[in-house]
């Protein structure tokens, strides 16, 4: 079994290097039910979810399985925080804590809820443009699912 085993991680892994390096692209949803045998051989299925290598990922354009996606991609499927009433409350709660802790003069913390609230305006903003995070595809997505 273990021989199995190895020749099944074997075969993906010649897959992946295959998609890869010679066809710039990733598999995007690699889990065991998207690895099949065919007689001795092992191979991938399912490749509704791929794109090439550096190409943008954008939520919900491409279903992948959140069971075996990167924690990257998880983040962006999954936004905390990822809409305009949410957000403008902690941008609201930030500035109030920013004008409380002035008078204690503390600079990291001021750097902390700086830095914060730059991120919560970037994010409003680009919601606000009618935008939508993404992240680009890389090959290490797949090898992330595959080491799951």
């Amino acid at each position: 079994e273990l021989l199995l085993m190895k020749h099944i991680a074997v075969s993906v892994a010649k897959a992946l290097h295959h998609l890869h390096d010679d066809h710039g692209i990733i598999h995007g949803d690699l889990k065991p039910k998207n690895v099949v045998r065919m007689e001795s051989l092992f191979n991938l299925v399912d490749f509704d979810a791929s794109l090439q290598i550096s190409e943008h990922i954008i939520p919900g354009k491409k279903e992948t399985s959140t069971g075996f996606c990167p924690p990257e991609l998880a983040k962006l499927m999954f936004p905390h925080g990822g809409d305009l009433e949410e957000l403008g409350k902690q941008r609201d709660d930030i500035k109030v804590a920013l004008a409380a802790i002035e008078s204690l003069e503390s600079s990291l913390a001021s750097t902390l809820l700086e830095n914060k609230l730059s991120d919560i305006e970037e994010k409003i903003t680009q919601l606000q443009n009618g935008g939508t995070e993404s992240l680009a595809a890389e090959p290490t997505f797949d090898i992330w699912c595959f080491g799951t």
